[in-house]
């Protein structure tokens, strides 16, 4: 019986977010791959798969617990399916945005209304100390990231190795959809 020829590739993070511990990963193909820009679109097609498992993560043990939903019909437990997807893509950006490495903008995500009240809180959420500023630049995601988990009560700015996780964000994305809720209604009454 012969065997099925494998390429191993090992990967190891230059730094964690938080300082945590580099991961290092161990990845085996069936591809032949002869070069390193092979070796390098591999990696790529893994960190995809990653993504995608972190995504049905989020949508099950680690966020919504969409497994233990108490629906009965059909109809409802796909239309909540849907919501939690789609909130579920907003936490997962946030969660990429927090360090404040990439290039994703506040409008990316939020509307002009939501990032107009995301201003005023920032006003509230800031202390009086350095540390307790929010350290991004407003047109930033990693901004809004740092307000949503400050709404949830994240006091973790303090220690870097602590980022705001996915059912922090979880927490401050529900919270901020009520504040919404009544920053609407008192903009609707300031306006007539």
């Amino acid at each position: 019986m012969g065997g099925v020829p494998v390429t191993v590739i090992q990967v190891k993070e230059e730094s964690q977010i938080g300082g945590e511990e580099p991961i290092c990963w161990t990845l085996v193909s069936t591809k032949e791959l002869i070069d390193l820009e092979q070796v390098k679109d591999e990696v790529k097609r893994y960190e995809s798969r990653w993504l995608i498992e972190e995504y049905f993560k989020l949508l099950k043990t680690d966020g919504y617990d969409l497994e233990n939903c108490q629906l009965e019909s059909g109809y409802s437990i796909r239309k909540l399916t849907l919501f939690v997807m789609k909130t579920s893509i907003k936490v997962l950006r946030l969660k990429a945005a927090r360090d404040g490495k990439g290039d994703d903008k506040v409008e990316d995500v939020f509307n002009a209304q939501e990032i107009e009240c995301l201003e005023e809180l920032n006003e509230q959420m800031e202390g009086s100390t350095e540390k307790q500023q929010n350290p991004y630049p407003k047109q930033k995601l990693a901004w809004a990231t740092w307000i949503i988990a400050r709404l949830a009560g994240w006091k973790e700015f303090y220690n870097v190795k602590r980022p705001p996780g996915n059912k922090t964000i979880i927490e401050g994305l529900d919270k901020f959809d009520g504040i919404m809720i009544g920053y609407n209604i008192f903009r609707k009454k300031d306006v007539s």
